[in-house]
């Protein structure tokens, strides 16, 4: 019967689907010292900043990864946590061109997840059809409007004026981001 073989094709069209998307690529960022670019941190060994996780999620935030997403991120900042100093995370959201209402929930209990941990989330690059539907979940409520940044380069701006820069001086043995070169050589 032909309509059972559409029925049958269109829910295998949809279970591949979600079986593909389920674990997106998710990708922690620090500056390339040589392009001067944020890339792949993990994948080119490069050192991170220990006050500010910057991550990307490199798709579509939707009720079929929300949860990896959300415990990837987790994870990765008890990871940061236990090596001491962090205190924002930095999400770029350019690669989500999509939220359903599940991410966008999602998204508001990793905030609210993350400030229990003592971290405050930041946002950079939400595009112009995702925040309107972040909004709608109450996020304009919950995220303070100086943590909600229009590029990468403002983000770390704007972040680096708040971490400790006494724990750069002192504890951080890295230059990631331009910034950190006149706070350390302001000993």
């Amino acid at each position: 019967d032909l309509w059972v073989a559409v029925t049958l094709g269109v829910l295998l069209s949809l279970g591949s689907f979600v079986y593909r998307t389920m674990y997106p690529r998710i990708v922690v960022l620090s500056r390339d010292p040589e392009s001067g670019t944020f890339v792949n941190a993990e994948r080119k060994n490069l050192p991170q900043c220990p006050q500010i996780l910057y991550i990307r999620p490199n798709m579509s935030i939707y009720f079929g990864n929300a949860q990896h997403i959300f415990e990837y991120i987790v994870d990765k900042v008890k990871e940061k946590l236990r090596e001491g100093g962090l205190k924002f995370v930095l999400i770029d959201m350019e690669a989500v061109n999509y939220i359903d209402a599940t991410g966008s929930e999602t998204v508001i209990r990793l905030i609210k997840v993350l400030r229990e941990m003592g971290v405050e989330a930041s946002f950079a690059n939400i595009g112009c059809d995702v925040y309107p539907l972040l909004e709608n979940a109450g996020f304009d409520k919950i995220v303070k409007h100086e943590l909600v940044f229009d590029s990468k380069g403002q983000s770390i701006v704007e972040l680096f004026e708040k971490i400790d820069h006494g724990f750069c001086r002192k504890e951080c043995p890295y230059v990631v981001f331009k910034e950190c070169a006149g706070v350390k050589g302001a000993l």
